[in-house]
């Protein structure tokens, strides 16, 4: 359980981070000022979801281990 834990955080840490970093480049090359509120807003709906998948794919994979 342990391994899948860490497994999982840090694919998470690499993704949000990664989004951060692109949008950010993104924002300078395009648009030439930094916008706040749509990486906000991106990372505001990525983080439940990610959340809730990584839950729900770790259940089966502890599940499948187990048996």
């Amino acid at each position: 359980m342990r391994k899948t834990l860490k497994v999982f955080g840090t694919v998470y840490i690499g993704m949000e981070m990664m989004m951060i970093f692109l949008h950010l480049i993104f924002d300078w090359l395009i648009l030439g000022s930094i916008q706040w509120w749509p990486l906000a807003m991106l990372v505001g709906i990525s983080t439940p979801t990610y959340i809730v998948v990584s839950v729900g794919l770790i259940y089966f994979i502890e599940r499948k281990r187990r048996s």
